[in-house]
């Protein structure tokens, strides 16, 4: 999730504005609340972030930077429908901004607006074609509308501008999802060379492998997962794949 947006350099009004404390002495300048609401947002502090943006936003309405954060900080505090308010007042003031178009989009996406959500992620991508989150975004998004084959061209653009092991976890699922699994295992293998400590990926790349039918090669993969599987949340399904491939 984006928290650094270049927006407001040029509004120096917001600049000299101070938010007074309780005590009538001058604290915080508000581009110093924001500084310090970033910060927050990417500790995963999102009500402390608000409590600051609320004051930034009661004195300068016009700072779409500021709403952009608020977007994020609601994001964080599970407050998604608040979370899109912030990113439409945002977009309002900043309408070639693509990061709040990619957030806005990724709220959508939570929330099952499908349509709204391509919407929002095909801009982001037409403002800021090197985005590669809103490529995969946009991926997700056309998964869920059932574009299988548009949605595996959206996560290639992504792993094209960024080798990202999340990015080929998700190509390799939706090349398994049309049964490309030559091309899957080769998606999941890349993945693996960038994060080898991801269960997940272990766990898809052996069903493409049994698929293959290169047996031993998936039950190493499910023996790889289960030892990566700290959380032990993938323990059911590997246990459940193991036993599958010792039965055929």
């Amino acid at each position: 999730m984006r928290i650094q947006f270049n927006l407001h350099s040029g509004l120096l009004l917001a600049s000299v504005l101070v938010i007074l404390t309780g005590c009538g002495m001058p604290s915080l300048t508000v581009d110093e609340m924001v500084e310090r609401a970033a910060a927050l947002c990417d500790r995963g502090r999102g009500e402390e972030a608000l409590q600051l943006l609320d004051q930034v936003t009661a004195k300068e309405t016009d700072f779409p930077q500021a709403y952009y954060l608020k977007g994020i900080a609601y994001e964080l505090s599970h407050e998604l429908h608040q979370a899109k308010q912030a990113y439409d007042k945002c977009i309002e003031q900043a309408p070639s901004e693509s990061d709040a178009y990619n957030n806005r989009g990724a709220v959508l996406l939570k929330l099952g607006h499908f349509t709204e959500a391509q919407s929002d992620l095909q801009k982001a991508t037409e403002l800021n074609p090197n985005d590669d989150l809103a490529w995969a975004n946009l991926g997700l998004v056309q998964q869920e509308l059932g574009q299988l084959e548009a949605a595996i061209a959206s996560v290639k653009r992504a792993v094209a501008i960024s080798r990202n092991a999340i990015h080929y976890l998700q190509l390799g699922n939706l090349l398994s999802e049309i049964s490309n699994h030559q091309e899957a295992e080769h998606a999941f293998s890349e993945s693996l060379k960038i994060d080898p400590h991801n269960a997940s990926t272990y766990l898809s790349r052996s069903r493409s492998l049994a698929r293959l039918g290169r047996t031993q090669e998936a039950l190493s993969d499910l023996e790889s997962a289960r030892a990566a599987d700290n959380s032990l949340t993938l323990q059911g399904p590997i246990r459940q794949a193991k036993q599958e491939l010792i039965q055929r």
